[in-house]
């Protein structure tokens, strides 16, 4: 299948919810809407908690969310409510070119958020987290 040429008009303008969780909700706002976390584990140092629901993870600091990563080699992910395929034809199609390809992974930016697509050495996207671009 050849890779589209990127479109302005198919490519989503905002990171609204990653897997139905925005980076505006709270504690409760995930509670109600992936139920009690599988594990939470707070970092001494930092004072951030991320807190497990299967392959998810939310990691907070007080009461606001800092990200949300979805790992275990996912296959797609769910940006404003839409499955993306993790496949080069759909991320083009999607999220355009990435505004910066670092070492390990294309980071895309939309206002204050940035979605992370991490790249193991042979390429394949191995984990993807959404953050607050004004925290990093």
């Amino acid at each position: 299948m050849p890779v589209p040429a990127a479109s302005p008009d198919m490519q989503l303008e905002t990171f609204s919810t990653f897997e139905g969780i925005s980076l505006a909700d709270g504690l409760e706002d995930v509670t109600a809407k992936l139920g009690e976390a599988d594990s939470a584990v707070r970092d001494p140092y930092t004072g951030f908690t991320e807190y497990r629901y299967g392959n998810l993870v939310v990691g907070m600091y007080e009461e606001s969310i800092y990200y949300i990563s979805r790992d275990k080699r996912p296959d797609e992910i769910v940006l404003n409510g839409i499955a993306i395929p993790l496949k080069e034809f759909w991320l083009r199609y999607y999220l355009g070119e990435p505004d910066f390809i670092a070492e390990d992974g294309d980071v895309y930016i939309r206002g204050y958020s940035a979605l992370k697509l991490f790249r193991d050495d042979s390429g394949s996207i191995i984990a993807a987290d959404l953050f607050d671009d004004t925290v990093s």
